[in-house]
């Protein structure tokens, strides 16, 4: 039984429950084993050895990424990165980001909840561009402390199991009012990069006059696209 974060209730029983704690709430949970006896199977065998693997990895890319996530609420980001990660190697033997494919980098805060006109990926050869109208306001104003707008198209590439070889390159876009109308289409463009595995990422982000928007809310970042093969 999952206990909101009210607090816990009294303990069932000492010897056979523990006190699970989560940012979600907490809660009470039979410790393993005392149900019935505890078997490691050969799926949970196979997933512990490839955490030893994605575990460095999901690390090297949360590292890299700080930049761009610093100040939003990512919640428990390395794990969720390598659960990702186990099942690329569980399906394909090989790391790669073929299920980041719409990874929402603050799941509370999706990104197509604050960017309510969408985006558009145009790979034109090397290129891969991401289109957004900015007709009839595109981004969510949540009120009026938000002043403008603006985004960010970020691609890391590079071997993530060496140390030190992952990379980011980044274009932003201008800085649009809240209070402005515009025709036409914002567009970031960015090269393919010659490394693979890579993954396109898109934030979208709102200011309060001068400076960066306090909540979370007011923020949205989404892998948008991943290298193949």
């Amino acid at each position: 039984m999952k206990i909101k974060k009210k607090g816990l209730p009294v303990c069932p029983d000492p010897e056979l429950y523990q006190a699970v704690h989560t940012k979600e709430g907490s809660f009470w949970r039979r410790k393993r084993g005392s149900v019935k006896p505890a078997v490691l199977n050969n799926a949970f065998k196979t997933t512990a050895n490839n955490a030893a693997i994605t575990g460095p990895i999901a690390k090297r890319i949360c590292q890299i990424m700080q930049p761009f996530t610093d100040g939003l609420d990512t919640g428990r980001q390395t794990i969720a990165m390598i659960n990702l990660l186990n099942k690329s190697m569980a399906k394909n033997a090989m790391i790669d980001y073929s299920f980041f494919v719409t990874y929402e980098f603050q799941k509370r805060y999706p990104l197509d909840e604050l960017l309510e006109a969408g985006y558009k990926l145009i790979v034109k050869k090397d290129m891969l561009c991401v289109e957004i109208d900015l007709s009839f306001e595109p981004m969510k104003r949540h009120n009026k402390i938000a002043t403008h707008y603006y985004f960010e198209l970020i691609i890391l590439y590079g071997n993530p199991t060496k140390e030190n070889n992952l990379r980011v390159e980044t274009e932003q876009s201008l800085l649009y009012s809240f209070t402005e109308t515009y025709d036409g289409m914002c567009s970031m463009s960015l090269q393919v990069p010659k490394q693979k595995p890579w993954m396109l990422i898109l934030k979208a982000s709102c200011m309060e006059d001068n400076l960066p928007a306090h909540h979370y809310k007011y923020y949205g970042m989404k892998v948008v696209g991943v290298s193949e093969g």
